[in-house]
């Protein structure tokens, strides 16, 4: 596939923003840099620990938003409509990052609610990417495996909340835990924090301000009192049972939902008392929460950005007459092995037993506006699976092909169906080779296939995820 170009991230942190906005617009810039993309934050007055972090990762600081930018990334609660509406007018693509769904997002070409709590219900006529799916985690949680099983004793808890904690919320928790002997207290406090000198003179206390490895100092504890922001999501990947505070108004979804979900519970001093006793309490808690963040989020946004403006979704009986008017189309017919009419018959009951069998996955790929294509996966018994795929003849022309092609297969390794796709075309088919090869796919051998010269293609999911950068 072609380089994808320039993702422009505007937001913003400091002591009354917090730096979460930031920290998970981070994620997806590691995603897209995976993919062979540059970066750049429009992030003025950034504290400075945090603007060193975003230049070690090879991401650029900008005064305002490049021409060349594929895609704008907005995140804050403080950007208005117009704000929205502005960068529309200059021409650029548009995702708007959203928590609570109680703004005008109609400027956004796609929107990102990524808390686990999320439903299209909450954004009805915005195309968008919601829940746990997509929750946005850095490389660093991603890396590390979930510890799942909690040792009998506690030794320590984990305090942090949030990024710059204005109210010192952090010191509040501490004194409600004075009583407790025998306990490490293990403070993580953000970038954006103005209170680390009053932290520092607490009495019996672990501070670490700003630590190059986040993971590392969270797994230390055998559970954690957190605030209810994006912190949760990532206490989640690592199977790190958690106490839940609201310290803000707009963290009120995330408490309800994980203590809903029996992920979580409320901090007092009463659950922290049965967090450090019971170890089938924390074992549950940081089960369930597992269960709701696998980790692979930032990858699948990545994904989906590079193949706007297309969406999948599984083909039905419904598709029936649009897929047979595709695949007798003279283009399509003539680039098939097979060049003869499909009756109409035929490909009724061809579809039926394609639907039916748990070895097909097919596809149809929608532009926002119409279908514009499909493309199926067949396990075959020799263990490979086979590609097929074809354009709406009225989609041919706009490098839909190479999108639809890449966005459906890493679909198919996503959800576990296969972990190899081999597709065959003919010698002949250029177009077809090109979108293959732009999809990420590499020829792999030629040799006669029914009668006539044919090229094979084969990606992983290694080769899919590297192929931007070639």
């Amino acid at each position: 596939m072609r380089p994808p170009g320039t993702l422009c991230i505007r937001a913003d942190a400091g002591e009354k923003t917090g730096t979460g906005h930031v920290m998970r617009c981070l994620a997806l810039a590691q995603a897209w840099q995976d993919r062979g993309g540059e970066v750049v934050f429009v992030s003025p007055g950034l504290p400075p620990a945090l603007r060193l972090r975003l230049e070690q990762e090879n991401i650029q600081m900008h005064a305002s938003i490049p021409d060349s930018t594929a895609f704008v990334v907005i995140d804050g609660y403080h950007f208005a409509p117009g704000d929205h509406r502005a960068v529309k007018a200059a021409g650029h693509k548009l995702l708007i990052v959203d928590d609570l769904a109680d703004t005008d997002l109609s400027a956004a070409d796609l929107v990102l609610n990524h808390n686990a709590y999320a439903t299209p219900g909450m954004y009805p006529g915005r195309r968008g990417l919601y829940g746990g799916r997509f929750t946005l985690l850095r490389r660093e949680f991603v890396s590390q495996a979930p510890r799942l099983t909690p040792s009998n004793t506690v030794r320590g808890v984990l305090i942090t909340m949030g990024g710059s904690d204005p109210r010192n919320d952090t010191l509040a928790v501490l004194e409600l835990l004075s009583d407790i002997t025998g306990l490490r207290k293990i403070v993580l406090a953000g970038a954006a924090n103005p209170h680390v000198g009053t932290l520092r003179t607490a009495p019996d206390v672990e501070l670490h301000v700003n630590p190059p490895d986040v993971p590392a100092v969270m797994r230390q504890a055998g559970f954690a009192i957190t605030a209810a922001g994006s912190t949760c999501w990532e206490l989640a990947a690592l199977g790190i049972p958690m106490l839940v505070k609201v310290i803000a108004d707009n963290q009120a979804g995330i408490a309800k939902f994980l203590c809903g979900h029996d992920a979580a519970q409320p901090f007092t001093t009463e659950t922290c008392q049965d967090m450090i006793t019971d170890a089938e309490l924390r074992k549950k808690l940081a089960q369930n929460a597992r269960a709701l963040v696998d980790g692979r989020g930032a990858g699948r946004v990545a994904e989906h950005l590079l193949a706007h403006p297309l969406s999948l979704r599984r083909a039905s009986t419904k598709d029936a007459e649009r897929l047979h008017a595709w695949a007798n189309d003279p283009v399509t017919r003539q680039a098939s092995f097979n060049t003869e009419p499909i009756p109409w018959e035929t490909h009724v009951a061809w579809l039926d037993r394609r639907l039916a069998d748990g070895n097909c996955a097919c596809f149809v790929a929608n532009d926002g506006q119409a279908d514009v294509g499909t493309v199926r996966f067949d396990r075959r018994e020799s263990g490979v699976t086979e590609i097929s795929f074809s354009l709406a003849p009225e989609a041919r022309g706009r490098s839909l092909g190479e999108k639809l092609i890449r966005l459906a297969t890493f679909t198919a390794f996503d959800e576990g169906f296969c972990a190899e796709v081999r597709g065959w075309v003919k010698g002949t088919n250029t177009a077809s080779q090109r979108s293959l090869e732009h999809a990420g796919f590499q020829e792999s051998r030629r040799e006669s296939r029914h009668g006539m010269e044919s090229v094979e293609f084969i990606v992983t999911p290694a080769n899919l995820a590297a192929s931007p950068s070639r």
